[in-house]
């Protein structure tokens, strides 16, 4: 009895904090300069851009994810073809 509450409380954990761990990962804002947009991770730490990939981020915090293109410089794709074509 004692290692079935145990395994059930371990699952509880740890299924409450998946979520948790990815929400954390993207917290952040955007931020524009005359370039363009980029995500400006909270920690604050320059330079620590989303480069070259797909990143799926809830930027307007209505709890809908999308997803957006990086470029080599951090900055967003906007009206234009990304690498892989969309």
């Amino acid at each position: 009895m004692k290692k079935k509450v145990l395994t059930a409380a371990l699952v509880t954990a740890m299924t409450l904090a998946m979520p948790l761990t990815s929400f954390a990962g993207m917290m952040g804002y955007w931020k524009q300069d005359s370039t363009g947009w980029w995500w400006q991770w909270l920690d604050g730490v320059e330079g620590r851009w989303i480069k070259n990939q797909w990143k799926w981020i809830d930027g307007n915090m209505d709890g809908i994810v999308e997803c957006y293109y990086f470029g080599p410089d951090g900055y967003l794709y906007t009206d234009t073809t990304t690498p892989d074509g969309y």
